[in-house]
């Protein structure tokens, strides 16, 4: 038959590999795209910080030091959920969930 090339169809996976293969492919972008985000963060927000000091008012860009326990904590509850899928049992086909907490691959009730 016609190879399909969507990874679901009405809301099935239609190929947990390639599904897989697939997050593998987009986690080699996300350290780049993120490095990027950061520098061009941090940029704009000294920007900011800037113009909010020339008009005279306070800043609306949170102080670095807030910013960088927000990022620590956001990577520590990421690393937890990752950490609680890798405990959970595979799924049909012998697909392991990569990016899921387990609830995409049940059914409604």
């Amino acid at each position: 038959g016609k190879q399909d090339y969507y990874l679901t169809k009405a809301g099935e996976i239609v190929s947990g590999q390639r599904l897989e293969r697939f997050l593998l492919e987009l986690g080699h972008h996300e350290d780049p795209y993120y490095d990027n985000k950061k520098r061009t963060e941090d940029t704009s927000n000294k920007r900011m910080r800037k113009a909010d000091e020339v008009a005279g008012r306070e800043s609306s860009v949170p102080p670095d030091e807030i910013l960088a326990a927000k990022e620590e904590w956001d990577r520590a509850n990421y690393r937890e959920m990752l950490e609680s899928i890798g405990s959970q049992p595979k799924t049909k086909d012998g697909f392991k969930p990569v990016a899921s907490s387990g609830n995409l691959f049940s059914k409604p009730d």
